[in-house]
């Protein structure tokens, strides 16, 4: 169960007539939140907090806010953007497939086609800090 405070800092940054559009509530009700003269239920928080972990736990941390899919680090989607993985997939796929031809064809010609090394391979001698 949430604390009072936990179920009252939901509300902080939104405006009672926000938090009865939001919620579906009576403009009354909400204000009654806000000024804490009555408990807030578990679903107004949810919907007040936009966080997808109410919903599926594989979620925690997942918002939405402004119209935008928000990951817990922070990196945003919108519509458009999640409705596009699909495609972007099959092009992803696709390139792969055309660089392994490539590299297929260009070992069958006697040329070398590695994979960029990793920068802890890199030989840097031959670079040379210049004091300023």
């Amino acid at each position: 169960m949430r604390l009072m405070s936990e179920q009252f800092a939901s509300l902080y940054g939104h405006s009672a007539q926000e938090i009865a559009e939001r919620c579906r509530v009576d403009l009354a009700t909400a204000r009654r939140w806000k000024r804490g003269a009555t408990g807030i239920p578990y679903a107004a928080t949810v919907l007040l907090e936009c966080d997808l972990g109410a919903l599926d736990d594989k979620w925690v941390g997942w918002k939405f806010k402004q119209g935008q899919l928000v990951s817990p680090e922070g990196l945003t989607a919108n519509p458009g953007d999640v409705r596009a993985i699909p495609f972007m997939e099959r092009i992803v796929t696709g390139l792969r497939e055309d660089v392994r031809q490539l590299k297929e064809a260009a070992k069958e010609k006697g040329l070398v086609c590695d994979d960029q090394p990793l920068p802890d391979s890199w030989d840097l001698s031959p670079l040379r800090l210049i004091a300023v």
